[in-house]
């Protein structure tokens, strides 16, 4: 082999290897993962099916779909890591449910005795409220024929349910946030007083069965520096007993938030603001190029404690990844209030929250 041939060939190992050794001094972040207890879930269900509440302090329920849309119910023991089916309640569901998908987000209620799920399939829509043991269930018929459908919350007593949902009207500006609250009778108590909002309200559970409402700002496209919040009573929405303002993080896309039980707290999953996010985004070759080389588009995303203002900011961890399809969801925190839960490639995350 030629002289010229040689070094050339030297010359290109030499860069391959340096390129090699300064790749792996970029390796992603993910100080996230390694502040969390990793708990396997079942491989044979899709990675961004899972949805996930708290049964009690060691037990997590978690619903996951197959690839023949197949529903399976599991309680995850965090003491022992075992991974057992809820029979009871998988039975249950698959008798009484004609939409069988895991669109919808099932909704554990503060104690863990009872789960919500959605059967939005026509004719009559209803919601069907079970014990997570399987031993009972009732349907709750969908009244509302209005804009945004209905969703329904779990109030603190474990007892009582809250519907929300839109009047409806020509003028966004005149439409309100109609309220009823069933018990788990499937009895309703409507009220005709509604919230006026362009936007919507987002609503959390708070002690003695009254209600956080957010004037619903969070999306990946949202820029504002703050968000308006009112605590309520369900029988009297229109009055609300006060109103406060949550600060939102600066530099991130609040993507997913949740209160804590107490409402003292706030958990988010931020997502951060970066270049490739706007319209001059490199094309195709460049991008592909940059994966080469190392220098790729990363996306960072971030879990955060606050108070309940959003002041206090402090970061869980933070974890770095090519694209947003592996990013962590189904963010809820413990009946106690010192842990969060959220789901990332198959897997159940636990981490302490302060």
């Amino acid at each position: 082999m030629p002289r010229r041939v040689r070094r050339w060939l030297a010359a290109g190992v030499a860069v391959a290897l340096l390129m090699a050794a300064w790749r792996l001094t970029r390796r992603p972040e993910d100080t996230l993962s390694a502040r969390a207890t990793e708990y396997a879930l079942p491989g044979s269900y899709a990675d961004y099916s899972w949805r996930i509440g708290w049964l009690d302090s060691d037990r997590i329920i978690a619903f996951g779909k197959d690839e023949q849309n197949r529903i399976g119910i599991f309680a995850v023991r965090l003491s022992d890591h075992s991974v057992q089916p809820m029979q009871p309640l998988d039975t249950l569901w698959q008798l009484h449910l004609r939409r069988k998908d895991t669109s919808g987000h099932p909704l554990v209620s503060p104690d863990g005795r009872w789960v919500i799920r959605d059967d939005f399939a026509q004719p009559n829509p209803c919601w069907l409220v079970a014990r997570t043991d399987g031993s009972a269930f009732v349907k709750i018929p969908i009244v509302s024929q209005s804009r945004g459908g209905e969703v329904l919350h779990w109030l603190a007593d474990s007892k009582h349910m809250l519907a929300h949902y839109y009047s409806p009207a020509a003028n966004l500006d005149a439409v309100q946030t109609m309220m009823s609250l069933y018990d788990t009778s499937g009895r309703a108590t409507p009220y005709t007083a509604g919230m006026r909002s362009s936007n919507g309200f987002a609503y959390f559970s708070a002690p003695g069965n009254r209600v956080i409402a957010v004037d619903f700002l969070m999306s990946g496209a949202d820029v504002r520096q703050s968000a308006e919040a009112a605590e309520i009573d369900p029988a009297h929405p229109a009055r609300p007993l006060s109103h406060f303002r949550i600060a939102l993080p600066s530099g991130w896309y609040s993507w997913e938030y949740t209160f804590s039980p107490d409402t003292q707290r706030i958990a988010w999953k931020l997502r951060e603001r970066t270049a490739d996010d706007s319209a001059d985004s490199p094309g195709p070759f460049v991008s592909w190029l940059r994966d080469r080389v190392g220098t790729g588009r990363r996306v960072r995303y971030r879990f955060s404690v606050s108070r309940s203002d959003g002041s206090d900011l402090r970061e869980i961890g933070t974890i770095s990844l090519k694209d947003d399809g592996d990013a962590p969801y189904s963010l809820i925190w413990s009946p106690d209030g010192t842990r969060i839960a959220f789901v990332r490639s198959g897997k159940l995350y636990v981490a302490r929250a302060d």
